[in-house]
């Protein structure tokens, strides 16, 4: 549930993979990080690295947005300069400014992780 990671993404992660997905058809982990998180090359290893070790252990589906949550109130402000801005939602990718605003909200109050 949004909000409720007080230990950090391992902490997400081990969570989440602690439920089991052994009955589940369909299981859809989103995650935000800023857009400067693929700037750096240990940065980018940390999330190929953590990305691996979630599917190792089980973990079916994990999707990432790369958007700085800035820009993502800017866009539902002003929709007219960011009808290209990309956003994955729940297994699927949408433009972000053809969204519900509660979907756009709930894409902006994620958590943002850091690697």
């Amino acid at each position: 549930m949004r909000g409720m990671d007080k230990l950090g993404l391992t902490g997400v992660i081990r969570s989440v993979l602690k439920a089991g997905f052994k009955e589940s058809y369909a299981s859809c982990l989103n995650q935000k990080f800023s857009g400067t998180v693929m700037q750096s090359p240990e940065s980018r290893e940390k999330l190929a690295t953590l990305t691996e070790t979630f599917f190792r252990n089980g973990g079916q589906h994990i999707q990432y947005n790369l958007v700085d949550t800035e820009e993502l109130l800017e866009a539902k402000a002003h929709p007219e300069k960011h009808r290209d801005l990309v956003v994955r939602v729940g297994g699927f990718s949408a433009y972000f400014v053809m969204l519900s605003p509660e979907i756009q909200d709930d894409i902006i109050f994620r958590s943002t992780h850091g690697c």
